[in-house]
C-alpha cells in the first residue's frame, strides 16, 4: 500500500515538474516575441495583408477616391507645393501593401466639399455619377463626402424652404456650392430675378464663410415643355448672369456643351450627357 501510494506521489510531482516547465517557457516564448528576437522567424499577419490586400479580420482596403477631387484653391496650391519628401515618407507610412493612387488624396480638408443644389435634372447627374438609383433624393444625398440635396419637379420654392436650409449647416471653409436649378421656373410664377435676389443673398453669407459658390446655367429642352422654350431659356440665363453678384460664379454649360445634349425625353438627358455636364462643373471647380 505504502508502494503505490509513493507512487502516486511521484507521478503527481512529475506532473507538477512538467506544468511548470511548459509555463516557464510560455513566458520566455512570449517575452521573445515582445522584444523582437523572433522577427523574420515567425510569419507575420502584416506580410499576408501586403501580398493579398485582404484575408484578415479587421483589414478593409482602402477605397479609391473616385471621381471627387479635392475642389478648392486652397488644396490645389498645396498639392502644387507638396514635396518629395513628404510624398516618400506618405509612400514608407503605407504598410497595408496599397498603392499610393489607389489612397483617399492626402490634401483632401475635412470641409473640402462640394455641395450640389437642383432639380430632377440633379437627380438625374446624380445617377450618372454614383451609379445609383435616385428617382427622388428630397433630401441629401451623401457621396464620397459631397453632397447633393436635389428633388423631382421642383423650383425657386422649394430652394428657398427646403432644399438651401437642408445643406446650409455644412457650408463652411473651401466648399463649393454649385446651384443647378431653374428650368422649373422658366415662365413661370417666380423670375430669374428671385433666384438673383435670394442667390446674391445667401452667397454672402456663404463666402464670408470661405466657401465658393457657384451657378450652372439652365441647359436646353428637346420640345417646348409647358410654358419652357430654349428661347426662354436663353433670355433666363442671360439676365442670370448679369445679375449675380460677384460672391457667385457663373458656369455656361449651355453654351460650352452646345450641340452635345443627348435628350431621354422632352425635358430631360441621357446618363452620358449627364456626365458630360458633370464633368464640365468639375473640371471648372477643379481649375479655377
Amino acid at each position: 500500500m505504502n508502494n503505490d501510494r509513493d507512487r502516486d506521489i511521484t507521478g503527481v510531482k512529475i506532473f507538477l515538474i512538467i506544468l511548470t516547465g511548459i509555463g516557464i517557457l510560455a513566458v520566455l516564448f512570449t517575452l521573445l516575441i515582445a522584444s523582437g528576437m523572433l522577427d523574420g522567424i515567425l510569419p507575420s499577419p502584416r506580410d499576408d495583408i501586403a501580398a493579398t490586400g485582404e484575408g484578415h479580420e479587421g483589414f478593409e482596403k482602402i477605397p479609391r477616391s473616385g471621381w471627387f477631387y479635392s475642389l478648392s484653391q486652397k488644396a490645389a496650391k498645396a498639392r502644387e507645393s507638396e514635396s518629395g519628401d513628404e510624398k516618400e515618407g506618405a509612400e514608407q507610412e503605407n504598410e497595408s501593401g496599397t498603392t499610393q493612387e489607389e489612397m483617399p488624396h492626402q490634401d483632401l480638408i475635412v470641409n473640402d466639399k462640394v455641395v450640389f443644389i437642383g432639380d430632377s435634372r440633379t437627380v438625374g447627374m446624380y445617377l450618372a455619377v454614383t451609379g445609383k438609383v435616385a428617382d427622388e433624393l428630397g433630401g441629401i444625398g451623401d457621396y464620397k463626402g459631397n453632397i447633393w440635396a436635389a428633388k423631382v419637379g421642383m423650383g425657386y420654392e422649394w430652394m428657398k424652404s427646403t432644399g438651401v436650409p437642408s445643406v446650409d449647416w455644412c457650408i463652411t471653409d473651401t466648399t463649393a456650392v454649385v446651384v443647378t436649378m431653374g428650368v422649373n421656373d422658366v415662365g413661370g410664377d417666380y423670375g430669374a430675378q428671385d433666384y438673383i435676389d435670394y442667390l446674391n443673398d445667401r452667397a454672402a453669407v456663404w463666402t464670408s464663410r470661405g466657401a465658393y459658390v457657384y451657378y450652372v446655367s439652365v441647359n436646353p429642352v428637346k420640345a417646348p415643355v409647358g410654358n419652357v422654350t430654349n428661347e426662354k431659356i436663353d433670355a433666363w440665363n442671360e439676365a442670370i448672369q448679369e445679375g449675380l453678384s460677384g460672391d457667385i460664379t457663373y458656369i455656361d454649360t449651355n453654351t460650352q456643351l452646345q450641340g452635345q445634349f443627348n435628350f431621354s425625353d422632352s425635358l430631360h438627358y441621357t446618363n452620358e450627357t449627364n456626365l458630360r455636364i458633370y464633368e464640365e462643373i468639375r473640371q471648372f471647380l477643379d481649375y479655377t
